[in-house]
């Protein structure tokens, strides 16, 4: 599972939202990906000013329409969605993450966490045959 959080320009029209969200999932599904969840976009303040140049002209941003969408997709095809996402130019900042996420609670219940099985221990030497196999595959020939 991974989740696009994205920042979109505060210049497009709230009514305009639906659109830009509707682009960022045909992105993904035209990569095979799948949409999971997707959240609507809200105007928030910005912890820091962002500063972008786009044609030619230098703008800061202090707020911006946050939104995020959880999807699956193959771990091959989540770079070409973060290109075709930084393409749009209403998209101002962008965070592509792997994870998986539990589902929220509902407020109204608590929830009892019980674990049946005990996490399997790993050695050294198999993380050291793993780091070497990985180095392996990502080292050109």
């Amino acid at each position: 599972m991974y989740e696009l959080s994205f920042i979109i320009d505060p210049a497009i029209p709230e009514e305009a939202l639906s659109e830009e969200v509707a682009k960022l999932t045909s992105i993904i599904t035209s990569h095979g990906g799948s949409v999971i969840i997707a959240d609507n976009p809200r105007l928030r303040n910005l912890a820091y000013t962002i500063e972008i140049a786009r044609g030619g002209k230098r703008r800061k941003y202090t707020q911006g329409h946050f939104g995020w969408i959880k999807f699956n997709s193959g771990a091959d095809k989540v770079e070409q969605i973060g290109v075709e996402v930084d393409k749009d130019s209403a998209v101002i900042r962008k965070l592509l993450i792997h994870g998986s996420i539990a589902p929220l609670p509902s407020p109204r219940r608590s929830i009892s966490r019980t674990t049946t099985e005990p996490e399997a221990k790993i050695s050294e030497a198999e993380i050291d045959k793993e780091v070497e196999k990985l180095i392996a595959e990502t080292t050109p020939a």
